[in-house]
């Protein structure tokens, strides 16, 4: 049954490729001469984006740290003529600060990570509102949890291939002040852990699965944008994510693998963005998020003991619904002539709810509760225009996580972590 629907997703995912390439070979058909390409405009176009910022960190319990937090974006993009374009894009983000990174069973702690991100992308326009793009995808992500450990021997550290396709349609007309547009994307990628293995493989060679984090990732997304300058604007997506793991069995309430059975998950994700102007200068803004999480994958406690009788076994381990609401506001402070001081200020809230993971006590004592996780984060940013491609920024996050797991050998449920940054962002 897993086998078939897998076909049939990637089948679909390979249908929408196909729709991209008759959608190409339609539009050429059916250009209009005042639409021509116009082959003499062919230009390169370089964009670079950075950001560069020094930070100082605090976890409670851990000594705070000095650091930096870069993030650059490189894109030679080429536009071949007036309907094609070639886009290639490498993306760098260097944090070193203190960070819990949240994980399926916990949050860890860490203090470096580094993500490298490339793509490359074919954009089409299709006609004046339809626009189509297929992009090759691959990342490297690396995360340092201690300062004796070395780049790339991370043990959530993960390497991500893929492809995804995007069609983006224009509602409103292009006198119109409101903009509103629908987009639709498709993507597949599959990642891999690549120090990660299981208990399992480490003590038996001859182990049913050896690369348990390893999954196909095949992901929609459908959204809806309004955007209105002087009133109302708003953005809504649905993201739903199903995940196929290609090494990692499922755990029967014996503690014995399921030979032939393999872990799927299938994650639904609700955003809701919404903002207002009630003033030129003051605005506010409301975003929410809701994520539904399922899995067929159970979890088996053996509590490191050789008796079987308080062996703890918990169906659907994984599964768990959350929602988050953050609001804010903006202000913008005149200093010079076109030049403002912007202030953000926005808190929000998440709750995460295991629908049948039960809480643990401080020994390692299972409860009758829930568990639950919370998140409560406040933020502070000032941003300075310095000339028309820099900004000055200075951002402030406190973060507040509270749960009723107590038990925090191996992750980090209940903490608080304080962030300040400043720096300069540029845009050329």
């Amino acid at each position: 049954m897993k086998e078939i629907k897998k076909i049939l997703v990637f089948y679909l995912f390979f249908q929408l490729m196909l729709s991209f390439f008759s959608l190409l070979s339609y539009a050429k058909e059916k250009e209009v001469d005042k639409y021509q390409p116009e082959q003499q405009k062919f230009k390169i176009i370089p964009i670079i984006n950075l950001d560069a910022l020094a930070t100082y960190s605090k976890v409670q319990g851990h000594n705070a740290i000095e650091g930096a937090l870069i993030d650059l974006s490189i894109s030679p993009a080429i536009r071949l003529n007036k309907r094609n374009y070639i886009i290639p894009l490498y993306n760098l983000n260097y944090t070193r600060e203190r960070q819990v990174i949240s994980q399926e069973e916990g949050g860890r702690l860490t203090q470096e990570t580094m993500t490298h991100n490339f793509f490359l992308t074919y954009k089409r326009l299709l006609t004046r509102k339809l626009t189509a793009k297929f992009s090759a995808l691959s990342s490297l992500a690396y995360y340092k949890e201690t300062n004796d450990e070395d780049w790339s021997e991370g043990l959530y550290d993960y390497i991500d291939k893929g492809a995804l396709i995007d069609f983006e349609y224009i509602l409103s007309h292009p006198k119109e002040k409101v903009l509103k547009k629908l987009n639709f994307e498709a993507e597949y990628y599959r990642r891999m852990y690549t120090n990660f293995r299981s208990l399992i493989s480490l003590a038996t060679p001859t182990a049913l699965e050896e690369n348990e984090k390893d999954y196909d990732g095949v992901k929609f997304t459908l959204g809806y944008l309004r955007h209105n300058p002087d009133g109302l604007s708003f953005e809504t997506e649905y993201i739903p994510l199903l995940k196929y793991y290609t090494d990692k069995l499922v755990i029967d309430s014996d503690g014995v693998l399921i030979s032939g059975k393999e872990r799927e998950d299938n994650q639904h994700t609700i955003n809701l963005d919404l903002s207002y102007p009630l003033t030129k200068r003051l605005t506010i803004g409301l975003d929410n998020q809701i994520i539904i999480n399922r899995s067929n994958q159970n979890y088996y406690d053996s509590r490191n003991t050789i008796i079987l009788s308080d062996d703890v076994f918990t169906e659907d381990y994984y599964d768990y619904n959350s929602y988050q609401i953050k609001p804010s506001i903006s202000y913008d402070i005149p200093i010079k002539k076109n030049k403002d001081l912007t202030i953000t200020l926005s808190y929000s809230y998440l709750d995460r709810l295991y629908t049948d993971r039960k809480a643990q006590s401080s020994n390692g004592s299972y409860t009758t509760e829930d568990e639950e996780d919370e998140y409560h984060t406040i933020s502070l940013g000032l941003s300075y225009p310095l000339t028309n491609k820099i900004k000055a920024l200075f951002i402030v996050d406190y973060i507040d996580a509270q749960s009723n797991m107590k038990y925090e050998e191996y992750y980090r449920y209940n903490y608080d972590l304080l962030t300040i940054a400043g720096g300069i962002s540029c845009r050329f």
